[in-house]
């Protein structure tokens, strides 16, 4: 049933001439006025906290947009075409005096030490030593190569960087005995071969980490797979140096033994490999470290 009260009419509500409705009432009036109220007031601050942000983050992209667009104006970006900013972008004459060839360096200057591919056709970063130029071997080019081959060609530069690595170390440890050595005094000999030492190790463990992955076909994987105990040979043989360089000045034959050992190994890979399909250039770029470092039995063999 409906609640009625005294002075109520027929109608919607209270008579206007009748008497004021119950406190109850008017009550209720005034809290359903407070939660109007309180909506409005909720609505009005959810929409100022969406629309504010985006009228302040239109504004600042706007700002920024107009700073872009005037920095070749102020000096803050090269005069380049392409607006990019520095001094040292490929192709300025002074990048010869930081390393880096620019667009216009010759073939001497792009390519790699060890006289091939032109560097970053091959991403990563290998130890570099520097040896003669008579010793140095051609590698093909990667560019030119299908993916497989190209793998096979990635495999053989970090070979042939290792390879460079223990040429160093020998070429080091020549160049000490070459200097003037006191018989009952070598301490100086000796910190200079361990000191060759420790920087063959450390190139060698960064390449070592580099000779994981996986070759197309079971004569690459050989090759990989031989080489990896040969240059775990020669970590055997640096680090007892390090720990005890007068070694040197006796018999290395238990060294030397493993790591001739390792090395035919490798040699008898790089012949099976080149009886495969593999791409000549790759094949030739095998051959040329087989013939640089590994001459003979009775040498240790970089």
């Amino acid at each position: 049933m409906n609640v009625h009260y005294p002075g109520m009419s027929d109608g919607d509500g209270p008579d206007a001439d009748g008497p004021p409705p119950p406190p109850f009432v008017r009550e209720r009036e005034a809290r359903r006025r407070r939660r109007r109220w309180i909506v409005v007031g909720a609505v009005t601050a959810v929409l100022l906290f969406l629309v504010v942000p985006l009228l302040v983050g239109g504004a600042f992209l706007l700002s920024t947009g107009d700073e872009a667009a005037e920095a070749p104006a102020d000096g803050s970006a090269s005069d380049d075409p392409d607006g990019a900013p520095g001094d040292d972008q490929p192709g300025d004459d002074d990048d010869a005096a930081d390393g880096t060839p620019g667009d216009g360096a010759s073939e001497d200057d792009t390519a790699r030490d060890d006289g091939g591919a032109a560097a970053g056709e091959d991403p990563g970063e290998r130890p570099d030593r520097e040896v003669p130029a008579e010793e140095r071997v051609t590698a093909p080019d990667l560019a030119v190569l299908d993916a497989d081959d190209t793998r096979i060609a990635e495999l053989l530069l970090d070979i042939d960087a290792s390879e460079r690595v223990m040429l160093g170390y020998q070429l080091d440890t020549q160049e000490a005995f070459r200097g003037d050595v006191d018989p009952d005094d070598p301490a100086e000999l000796l910190s200079a071969i361990e000191a060759a030492a420790r920087a063959g190790l450390d190139d060698l463990e960064v390449l070592r980490g580099r000779l994981s992955t996986p070759q197309p076909g079971p004569a690459a994987e050989g090759v990989r797979d031989s080489y990896v105990l040969h240059l775990d040979s020669w970590v055997d043989y640096l680090s007892a140096i390090e720990d005890d360089p007068r070694i040197v000045l006796g018999d290395l034959t238990r060294y030397t033994v493993h790591i001739n050992r390792t090395g035919n190994d490798f040699v008898r890979a790089v012949d099976t490999l080149r009886e495969t399909d593999v791409d000549d250039a790759v094949g030739d770029y095998a051959q040329q470290i087989v013939d640089r470092g590994f001459s003979g039995p009775d040498t240790p063999q970089a």
